[in-house]
C-alpha cells in the first residue's frame, strides 16, 4: 500500500475517494511531492532490507526518545 501511494506521489495524482472530480495534490508544487516520494522510497527500502524489524517504520515517526519509550512498551 506504501508503494502504491509512493505511485500517485510521483504521478502526481492521490484519487480522491468521494468525488474523483477534487484534486488533493492541484496545490502541491513539484520539488515538495519529489521530496516525499523520496522519504517515502527511504521508509520502503528500510522494511525491504530490516523484513523483521517491528520498529522499523517508527523510526521515521518518533524521535529517539519516543522511540526507545515505545520499544520499552513493547518489551513486556
Amino acid at each position: 500500500m506504501l508503494e502504491k501511494y509512493k505511485e500517485y506521489i510521483e504521478n502526481n495524482q492521490i484519487p480522491y475517494y468521494w468525488n474523483n472530480r477534487n484534486d488533493d495534490l492541484e496545490n502541491v508544487g513539484d520539488i515538495p511531492l519529489q521530496n516525499l516520494a523520496n522519504a517515502l522510497q527511504r521508509i520502503l527500502n528500510a522494511i525491504e532490507s530490516h523484513p523483521g524489524d517491528p520498529y522499523v517504520i517508527a523510526e521515521y515517526l518518533l524521535n529517539a526518545e519516543e522511540l526507545e519509550e515505545f520499544k520499552g512498551m513493547n518489551d513486556c
